[in-house]
C-alpha cells in the first residue's frame, strides 16, 4: 500500500473567483477528472465549450500529477472533478 498522498489546491477563494469572472480576467476554465488506481491515473478534460477528451494515463506518482497540472494551464483556471 502506498503511503504518499497528493494534495492539490487551486489557491483561489470563492470571492477571488467571482471577482475575476466579473472583470473578465478568467477567460477559460477547464474541468479535469481523474480515475485513480493503485499504479495509474486515467485523465480526462472538459473544456468550457463542452468538448470532453481523454488525455491518457499517467503513473500514480506525485511528480506525474504536478507535471499534468502545469501542462493543463494556470491552476486558477482549473477545476477538478
Amino acid at each position: 500500500m502506498r503511503d504518499a498522498w497528493v494534495t492539490l489546491s487551486v489557491g483561489v477563494t470563492t470571492t477571488q473567483s467571482h471577482k475575476r469572472k466579473r472583470t473578465g480576467q478568467m477567460k477559460k476554465v477547464r474541468f479535469w477528472g481523474l480515475d485513480v488506481h493503485a499504479e495509474t491515473i486515467a485523465v480526462a478534460v472538459a473544456e468550457a465549450e463542452g468538448e470532453v477528451r481523454s488525455l491518457g494515463i499517467v503513473p500514480n506518482r506525485e511528480e506525474s500529477v504536478c507535471k499534468l497540472v502545469k501542462k493543463l494551464g494556470p491552476a486558477e483556471q482549473l477545476r477538478a472533478c
